[in-house]
């Protein structure tokens, strides 16, 4: 089976006005290929067995993913004569954990046989997320005030090299405290080995718009939560470990990947990650934390609820009577 992992090493610094993009070390995989063959169709190559494209008329293309995680494909033809795509190409989709998608269908424009052929790349995560307003709640229990600081820098990261290219809070939670989630998503990352130093614990929840949590810091072995586990907001996570030698009490970050193919650039270079600066619902009021201050957490089904679907808001809010 046919692989190739690339690292993604992009200096390039760009500033919004709701997160940074940065440097973005993840593996770009070249996941399979496929063409056009007159008495065959289309003809779909060097596929592994957790991600699958396929034709079920030869017109139609299909994906079928059993990754224990959300990952974002994306499809680049090479050649692509005698047909129009029903969907923008290249294409970049999103595919769920145990999914089946419709990704696009073909038509032909002349009398000619339709000769194309593609490669399929993915990363892991929700590429482009549509993010809509939603307001997180502080990560510990209602009732509870803490202070909290812009984590400029921590050499416990995967995601940043330099120091203005990332953005987390830092909230002083005292030793043994229960760390909540901010937000309702999907439980998909978890380590749990470090005692206090130069290495941290982390758990990554993955939210409904694509937009990824890491709760960096807490107490080993005080894990609440399991990979693949639906939480909602205020669910407790594990217990806060307390000040370390770096500073890190809870490490709090939101970040998305962001992908745009171009031809100028080779696959390496298409991916990069994005750090979201949320805003927080506290008792003090709505909206980005400012460094230095202290507030209070508070938690209610009108902010648990906000991402749900009607029918789910209402099989909450009969639950809680």
């Amino acid at each position: 089976m046919k692989r190739t992992s690339l690292l993604l090493l992009l200096s390039v610094l760009v500033l919004y006005a709701q997160g940074q993009e940065v440097q973005f070390k993840e593996r770009f995989i070249r996941q399979g290929n496929g063409y056009y063959d007159g008495r065959e169709g289309t003809v779909h190559l060097d596929m592994p067995m957790n991600l699958e494209v396929f034709s079920p008329d030869y017109k139609t293309f299909a994906v079928r993913s059993s990754l224990p995680k959300t990952v974002t494909i994306i499809m680049v033809f090479d050649r692509f004569n005698g047909v129009v795509s029903s969907e923008k190409l290249p294409l970049i989709k999103a595919i769920g954990s145990g999914e089946t998608k419709w990704l696009f269908w073909l038509k032909p424009v002349t009398t000619a046989a339709p000769d194309y052929n593609y490669n399929l790349y993915h990363y892991e995560g929700h590429a482009n997320p549509i993010i809509k307003d939603f307001s997180y709640s502080l990560p510990f229990g209602k009732g509870l005030s803490v202070n909290v600081e812009s984590a400029e820098y921590s050499p416990y990261s995967m995601y940043y090299d330099k120091q203005d290219q990332f953005f987390g809070l830092n909230f002083s939670i005292p030793e043994r405290e229960i760390i909540h989630a901010a937000r309702g998503g999907k439980v998909t990352l978890i380590e749990d080995g470090y005692d206090k130093g130069d290495k941290h614990n982390r758990i990554t929840i993955e939210h409904r718009d694509g937009t990824i949590a890491n709760y960096i810091g807490f107490k080993k072995n005080t894990i609440r939560v399991s990979i693949g586990e639906e939480i909602l907001m205020g669910a407790p996570l594990a217990e806060a470990q307390g000040p370390s030698d770096d500073g890190i009490q809870l490490l709090f970050t939101v970040s998305y990947l962001k992908v745009e193919p171009k031809n100028d650039k080779s696959p390496a270079e298409w991916g990069s990650l994005v750090y979201y600066k949320p805003e927080f619902q506290t008792e003090e009021g709505k909206g980005l934390l400012e460094n230095g201050n202290e507030y209070t957490c508070v938690r209610n089904p009108k902010l648990i609820t906000q991402d749900m679907t009607k029918k789910e808001r209402k099989r909450y809010l009969k639950s809680e009577n």
